[in-house]
């Protein structure tokens, strides 16, 4: 019973942690970059991805492919999926685009997909109204985020960057 017990504890503790980081280059609140293991079911990865846990330098690259393509991924989708309307940020400039999305905390999560492709998921949680957040994303640290309502729609967003094409993944 003692090697039993032994080996669920081991199990447990050496499991690899998500890491929690700061980018105030890119934003002001948090970032969690969770590992293979914790990837949630809603990411869909099919037999043919293979999860794996982002590091710091490739979560800077999306976010920096984030910020400069978001102005293209708007156009594409705007016309993909014929929208009509104002966008929440009108503004090209980088600048803006990073300031819209500085409150907005982040969590990360890859794979590589069935063209050898590092792909990273990029969910972003508008923490602007922090008793809010912590109500809607009270487990936002421990599992990846999705929700659907009124709420989500309006603080939640996602997005899947293609690291070596180095720009959106459109699904």
């Amino acid at each position: 019973m003692k090697i039993v017990f032994s080996l669920v504890f081991l199990f447990f503790f050496t499991q690899e942690k998500p890491e929690i980081i700061k980018l105030p280059k890119y934003y002001n609140g948090e970032g969690i970059i969770f590992t293979k293991y914790q990837n949630n079911s809603s990411l869909s990865f099919s037999e043919k991805q293979t999860a794996f846990k982002p590091n710091l330098n490739q979560v800077i690259r999306a976010e920096e492919i984030f910020i400069k393509n978001y102005p293209y991924y708007r156009k594409i989708i705007s016309e993909q999926y014929k929208l009509t309307g104002k966008f929440e940020i009108e503004s090209n400039k980088p600048s803006k685009i990073k300031k819209y999305f500085e409150k907005y905390n982040r969590q990360y999560s890859g794979y590589v997909d069935s063209e050898n492709d590092s792909i990273i998921y990029v969910g972003m949680l508008n923490f602007k109204d922090s008793k809010n957040a912590s109500l809607y994303f009270e487990t936002w640290k421990e599992q990846i985020i999705f929700g659907s309502g009124k709420f989500y729609e309006k603080n939640h967003r996602f997005y899947y960057i293609n690291l070596k094409t180095a720009n959106f993944l459109i699904k």
